[in-house]
């Protein structure tokens, strides 16, 4: 073989090495993908925190969550404007967002699954085996398990007629349960469904339970 023929071949090899990008472990393109991810995010909470007056700016990072902390910069009048710009519908979504968040923090706040299995002493197939039956509520969190809102749960048990009250609140989401127990009702003296629950009075709240959504009802 000729020396320019071999030094042909050399060049065609280096010229396909070089046009071929170089191949990265997925694992490694994930991460990288992730960082740059997380990269806008962060400049983006800097970038609309630091429109906010000091006061405002303040009180929100005097949240208790990271959740929180975005939720109350979101919330500021000073963003609505933007806000509305590229979403007219934001502020709705922020509403339902901070209603979500209330009815979660309300009585107790809520138990992990693990919790609601050492506390009925019952394995947490078992838990979710009775969500799905209907006799838990029980919320989908941000990492894909449950959450159970506490006041749900007695000492030895669950709260007497919580079962009954859920059979009669079967079309409804575990939202509009958790409405229902925790807003006064008119059928009840405006009354909580969850006091009169605790109250002892199973079948008042069953009545309320049946009419709930009907229109013209509580």
């Amino acid at each position: 073989m000729s020396a320019r023929k071999s030094h042909k071949g050399v060049r065609r090899s280096l010229s396909r090495r070089s046009t071929k990008a170089p191949k990265l472990r997925k694992g490694a393109s994930a991460s990288s993908s992730k960082t740059n991810h997380l990269g806008r995010v962060r400049r983006a909470a800097a970038n609309l925190g630091s429109k906010l007056p000091a006061r405002e700016l303040g009180a929100a990072a005097s949240a208790s969550s990271d959740a929180e902390i975005l939720l109350r910069i979101l919330e500021s009048p000073a963003l609505r404007d933007e806000l509305e710009t590229h979403d007219p519908l934001a502020p709705a979504r922020l509403r339902g967002v901070e209603a979500a968040r209330q009815l979660l923090a309300a009585e107790g706040g809520t138990w992990t699954a693990a919790r609601v299995g050492a506390h009925l002493r019952v394995d947490e197939n078992n838990v979710e085996n009775r969500r799905r039956a209907g006799r838990l509520i029980g919320v989908r969190s941000g990492k894909g398990s449950y959450r159970f809102p506490a006041w749900q749960f007695v000492p030895g048990g669950t709260l007497r007629g919580l079962e009954q009250v859920l059979e009669a609140l079967r079309a409804h989401d575990p939202w509009m349960q958790m409405i229902f127990f925790l807003d006064a009702n008119v059928r009840l003296e405006n009354r909580t469904p969850l006091g009169a629950l605790r109250e002892g009075r199973v079948e008042q709240v069953l009545q309320a339970a049946e009419a709930f959504g009907v229109h013209g009802a509580a």
